[in-house]
């Protein structure tokens, strides 16, 4: 992430040797913003729902959380900073605490090329419990660590981290138990694993039962993947692993449910021959599958890989498990949904979409009420954008309780960013970012269970970001006021021209985006001079198109002519100049030609 910022610094007085600071501190005339949204959404037993996200503004980074109740409403007055600073965040993860918190984890990356994994805990209310900063777990050097985070027995969290997964083999992972206080019981010799090949993290659950952690990774050595599943006791002692052979074409992709007692079930995608989803079952006390816990769900005879996803909720009111599945076959992508029972066999399956564009990513939750809502991202045929749908199933004999195919909730949606969601009460809730021409917003939208909205307009925008970046062109003292004019990117298909104003106290009298002087496509504006013209005004010459143009501002901001200004000239030039003499301005151009 690129930080750019205009800064008016000092005000120095012509022929003082020791400048003296007028302003309190530095004032930014545009700074370069930007928003990381990975989708970080966390519901609590109540069905209250917290969002987390990063931005960077006023020069800073700061990571961020909003509270909303299970029908929409905002629970916080404003969204809370869970952590400022300079460092960039990412990687950012939540899940609800056994005691009622949430447990927040992120790297940092700060300006030493250092990335350290942060552990922090909230109060239902949005304050910190384990001190302003949070906890440090791991610092890497030149690459961010991977790591897998859960809650534990204990109100605490655990976690397993490979903090070198680029580097030299062989690779190490160390597993960690906070307690509700923050406290690493498990330190100061952290157990670790270490593995000739590179790890892989793949999933990692912890029933409540407290009967530890189970963590999978793949080891790849010499194009041989090993699937491993490590169990970690309550006193951090691995008591068991279990190892098998794996596939290349296992695309990373795993889940696991805690079970009932100490059961824990993994489902992956196997794609050997052919594309089903492989569901077992595990008992953490004997280290042992239970044969008779275990199915497949067949999708495609053909694998595969790049259309095939799917994601598990358990339905506690039926006490059933929804795996709903995407998957391409024929060409054609389409999503399904199978019940299971607690023992893992396959009730009933149900086709809830089909279409002919490509299905990128899905998402699924149950709302408690005997619904299951899902979203994916869809690239319809023949266009390059993305849709973000929804659709919402009853649990009792599969209705589709929005229209057939769904409905839209953003159009489009960045390949880039993620999109979060949560289900509670018969409520859908989305959380997405939509690119403007001006801005990036991180919106979110709430829909009742035949698909209507349920939020105003004005109720949907989290927070406003700035697109693009700026640099300087000139500055000038008007009457005590610092005016700053600078090219800006904010739209890369056009080339624009803003200015800033401060009054003397420093403070921007503008909105953060400034006042535009002139607006082309492509690249076709060129800033030639700004000049003061009398106590409060000030003038500005440019070209826009290859027209010439002299535009007067007010220290309001108000344009003296119409449009983008005086037209001085049609013809093509490279070069002019302007000067102010006795209140009246002489410019001089340079035509191509002459």
């Amino acid at each position: 992430m690129k930080k750019l910022f205009i800064l008016i610094v000092l005000l120095v007085s012509l022929g003082i040797a020791n400048a003296t600071l007028l302003w309190q501190q530095d004032a930014i005339a545009r700074e370069g913003q930007s928003l990381n949204y990975e989708g970080t959404v966390v519901q609590d037993t109540s069905g209250a729902i917290v969002n987390f996200w990063a931005y960077q503004i006023n020069g800073h980074n700061c990571l961020m959380a909003a509270k909303f109740s299970s029908t929409g409403e905002a629970l916080w007055q404003e969204p809370v900073m869970v952590k400022g600073g300079m460092d960039l965040k990412s990687d950012i993860r939540a899940t609800q605490s056994s005691d009622g918190g949430i447990l927040l984890s992120w790297i940092e990356r700060n300006n030493l090329n250092n990335y350290i994994l942060k552990l922090q805990k909230l109060s239902p209310s949005g304050n910190n419990l384990w001190g302003a900063d949070g906890i440090s777990v791991s610092v890497c050097t030149y690459n961010p660590p991977h790591y897998l985070m859960t809650s534990n027995q204990d109100g605490g969290a655990y976690l397993f981290v490979n903090d070198l997964p680029y580097n030299s083999l062989p690779s190490h992972a160390y597993a960690y138990c906070y307690n509700s206080s923050g406290t690493d019981i498990w330190s100061p010799e952290n157990p670790f694993v270490s593995q000739n090949g590179y790890l892989e993290l793949e999933a990692i659950a912890a029933p409540s039962t407290g009967s530890g952690m189970l963590v999978i990774y793949q080891i790849i050595n010499s194009g041989v993947n090993t699937n491993v599943f490590r169990h970690f006791n309550s006193a951090g002692l691995s008591d068991w692993n279990i190892t098998e052979t794996g596939t290349t074409n296992e695309d990373d992709l795993w889940q696991v449910l805690p079970g009932n007692a100490n059961k824990v079930h993994v489902f992956n995608k196997s794609m050997e021959t052919n594309t089903p989803v492989s569901i077992r079952t595990l008992n953490l006390e004997t280290g042992a599958w239970i044969p008779e816990e275990a199915s497949q769900i067949m999708l495609n005879p053909t694998p595969v890989a790049s259309y095939f996803g799917f994601k598990a909720t358990f339905m506690q009111d039926t006490n059933t498990v929804s795996l709903l599945c995407r998957y391409l076959a024929n060409e054609i992508n389409y999503i399904s949904q199978t019940l299971l029972n607690m023992q893992m066999q396959p009730v009933e399956t149900r086709s809830i979409y089909s279409t002919n564009g490509r299905i990128n990513s899905l998402e699924a939750r149950h709302d408690g009420n005997l619904r299951t809502f899902c979203i994916w991202a869809e690239k319809p045929a023949g266009s390059y954008d993305k849709i973000l749908k929804a659709q919402a199933i009853a649990d009792a004999g599969g209705d589709l309780l929005f229209p057939t195919q769904g409905i839209t909730i953003c159009n489009p949606l960045p390949g880039i960013l993620g999109y979060g969601m949560a289900a509670s009460n018969s409520t859908l809730h989305t959380f997405f970012v939509e690119p403007g021409e001006e801005t990036t917003i991180l919106k979110r939208r709430a829909f009742d269970s035949a698909g209507n909205s349920l939020l105003p307009a004005a109720q949907e925008s989290l927070t406003t970001i700035l697109n693009g970046y700026a640099w300087p062109m000139s500055s000038l003292d008007i009457d005590n006021h610092a005016v700053i004019i600078y090219y800006d990117t904010r739209n890369q298909d056009h080339n624009r021209l803003y200015y800033q104003q401060f009054n003397p106290n420093g403070e921007t009298m503008f909105q953060p985006g400034g006042v535009q002087i002139c607006n082309s496509v492509s690249n076709g504006v060129s800033f030639f001079e700004a000049i003061r013209c009398n106590n409060d005004r000030f003038a500005v010459l440019f070209s826009n198109n290859g027209v010439l143009y002299l535009q007067i501002y007010d220290l309001a901001g108000n344009p003296q002519f119409s449009d983008n200004g005086l037209v001085l000239s049609p013809t093509t030039f490279s070069k002019a100049r302007m000067a102010v003499y006795e209140a009246d301005i002489y410019i001089s151009w340079y035509e191509t030609g002459s």
